[in-house]
């Protein structure tokens, strides 16, 4: 009888362990995914960011005018590579 009890006890000394092993995991699985979904607003408010400045930029060359041919062509090269990032 005292084998059965003790060999009992070990059974639930055990599964205790997993259980508590098993609480931990599912634990910092919950943080680690809401680390990564701050992650995922913070990247997305900086890009949201980025996007507002390069239509800034773009606004700007727009209103720029010279009659000087090479920097004409280089302010037209600019506002194709904001169009491109833009994209």
């Amino acid at each position: 009888m005292t084998e059965k009890k003790s060999s009992n006890r070990g059974s639930i000394i055990g599964l205790s362990i997993v259980i508590i092993i098993l609480l931990g995991y599912i634990g910092y699985l919950y943080f680690n995914n809401t680390r990564i979904i701050d992650e995922k607003v913070q990247l997305g408010i900086e890009k949201n960011e980025v996007l507002n400045e390069l239509e800034s930029l773009q606004i700007q060359f727009d209103t720029l005018s010279t009659s000087n041919d090479t920097l004409q062509a280089e302010i037209s090269a600019q506002q194709q590579k904001i169009e491109e990032m833009l994209q």
